[in-house]
């Protein structure tokens, strides 16, 4: 972290590597802790204010990729950032209101109350159009689990279909759940995890479905009546 936060350090590269790995290692509230100690220890230095705005860009970041994952969910962490930002008033308002609202540390504070709102209101969002797929123009992984599991027609003959229609209908799935894939999941073979449906839950559903399909290509070729068909 104090390296990452170093007032030199322009290389953008190990924040991103920390904050897709960490959880390998430690848990977030620790890396907030030291995000925390951070800010406050390099009181003092030549460079604190450079120092303490890229703290504050470090989570604002932070919030902005991992908001689902490590923030949404987390209230220890959320605590952790209300009682961070009392700190912060505490230590730089000195009982005076009016001189906190002047304080360039209070739109600190406010840049990431505001990054907060932003992420909570696309969360939002997002649920909404889950909600109302057609509406949104949107198929999640949900919608295309419920209609895989539905009972077909068993007469009905699929050879009817044009091939290219099928395989393009089967793309658009198979994007479905590529796209839902976070980064994380694939550090250290999640997916082979005892906790891999919490841990990698989008690589397990993509692998899922790949073996739904399997099954039915392979169900289709063995129920083909002749040859002709089953190169079909």
């Amino acid at each position: 972290i104090s390296s990452i936060t170093h007032e030199s350090n322009s290389d953008a590269s190990a924040r991103q590597i920390l904050l897709l790995s960490y959880t390998t290692f430690t848990e977030s509230n620790m890396i907030f802790n030291c995000l925390n100690r951070r800010f406050f220890d390099c009181i003092g230095h030549e460079k604190t204010w450079h120092v303490q705005t890229k703290v504050v860009s470090f989570i604002q970041i932070w919030m902005r990729q991992y908001w689902d994952e490590d923030w949404e969910s987390n209230i220890f962490l959320l605590n952790a950032l209300e009682d961070w930002f009392k700190q912060i008033e505490n230590k730089y308002a000195e009982n005076d209101e009016i001189k906190w609202k002047k304080s360039k540390y209070k739109k600190l504070v406010d840049m990431l109350v505001k990054t907060m709102e932003f992420q909570r209101a696309n969360k939002r969002n997002q649920s909404i159009s889950q909600n109302n797929p057609h509406e949104w123009g949107m198929s999640p992984i949900r919608q295309q689990r419920e209609l895989m599991e539905k009972r077909f027609d068993a007469t009905y003959d699929f050879f009817k279909l044009n091939n290219t229609k099928i395989a393009r209908q089967i793309t658009h799935m198979d994007m479905t759940y590529f796209g839902a894939i976070k980064a994380r999941e694939c550090i250290g073979q999640a997916w082979k995890k005892k906790n891999k449906h919490e841990i990698a839950k989008n690589i397990c559903a993509l692998i899922d479905h790949f073996n739904r399909i399997a099954k039915w290509v392979q169900s289709r070729v063995l129920l083909a009546k002749d040859a002709k068909k089953r190169a079909r």
